[in-house]
């Protein structure tokens, strides 16, 4: 929050706007943690499903499905 003075001095703002750029960043950072979370479940059972039976490659965990989707968010 500003201080009293800066509030003062801007006209008693009520701090409406800042209350909505918290907002969003705030949702941002929730939807980019459970992306980060949860998203590599799909390319873990993703993967463990096509991969081994189209060619014959090992089945793979959480890490590495993880490192996975960090490759592909990094790609796009």
């Amino acid at each position: 929050m500003k201080s009293p003075f800066y509030q003062f001095k801007q006209g008693f703002k009520d701090g409406t706007e800042d209350d909505k750029v918290y907002q969003e960043l705030g949702s941002k950072f929730v939807d980019n943690t459970l992306g980060l979370i949860f998203a590599p479940f799909i390319v873990w059972g993703a993967w463990n499903i096509c991969i081994p039976a189209l060619f014959g490659l090992p089945p793979i965990g959480y890490v590495y499905s993880l490192a996975l989707y960090c490759l592909f968010k990094i790609l796009r």
